[in-house]
């Protein structure tokens, strides 16, 4: 099995000499070469970083190498950001948990009215995952799919006509679908793109300098 994560190793003592980073780097460069890790390697102390490697392949689709600096990925993790930024929104008033997605977008889905901003983020919406994709789409990971690029409303009438895996509300069903109208929610009640969004809603607040969202996935990110 292999890994491709970031692995830092942030030590307290300032006198972390030459032969232990040389027994540390041996040791990752070993798993590496064993197929066990990809990623970059980071030791350091109170007054900085003494060493910095980067091993293997960050994007395999893409074939691109890791450095010490690249930004990788965080998939699904970005529906924590999605879900805050909804419940700021609400916050704000400017949309209730309770509204339909009829209120903010023009979705014709079954059940359109009937499905919620909160059934959305709780995953109990009915919507379906990339399992309702056609097979030629889900191929490699669901790759070809990945790499298709919608303008907002072609998306919204693209994940209108799937079908749904219930009525809402009545089971717990995993969807991705559900996060990516959210996030056109976000962009409509902002009036600002996703990434735009999020950068001035939690990165610039939390400091957060290197998050950010790629606005165009037609365009290979390496860093």
């Amino acid at each position: 099995m292999s890994y491709s994560i970031l692995f830092s190793l942030v030590l307290a003592s300032c006198s972390f000499k030459n032969d232990k980073i040389n027994a540390v780097d041996a040791y990752v460069q070993q798993l590496h070469e064993e197929g066990k890790f990809e990623g970059t390697l980071a030791i350091g102390n109170k007054e900085g970083f003494v060493f910095e490697k980067a091993y293997g392949i960050a994007d395999r689709s893409w074939n691109i190498s890791f450095q010490h600096d690249t930004r990788l990925d965080i998939c699904s993790i970005n529906k924590s950001f999605v879900g805050v930024m909804i419940m700021q929104l609400v916050e704000s008033g400017r949309l209730k948990l309770e509204d339909p997605i009829t209120k903010h977008l023009n979705y014709s889905g079954p059940h359109a009215d009937e499905v919620t901003i909160h059934q959305m983020l709780s995953h109990t919406s009915g919507l379906p995952d990339y399992d309702a994709i056609a097979d030629s789409l889900k191929v490699r990971n669901v790759t070809p799919f990945k790499r298709m690029y919608f303008e907002s409303q072609d998306y919204i009438d693209f994940i209108s006509s799937l079908n749904p895996v219930s009525a809402p509300n009545q089971r717990f069903y995993y969807s991705n679908f559900a996060y990516h109208l959210l996030a056109i929610i976000i962009e409509d009640k902002t009036n600002q793109s996703f990434s735009t969004a999020l950068d001035s809603m939690i990165c610039k607040p939390l400091g957060l300098t290197t998050t950010y969202a790629p606005e165009n996935n037609e365009v290979i990110y390496e860093r």
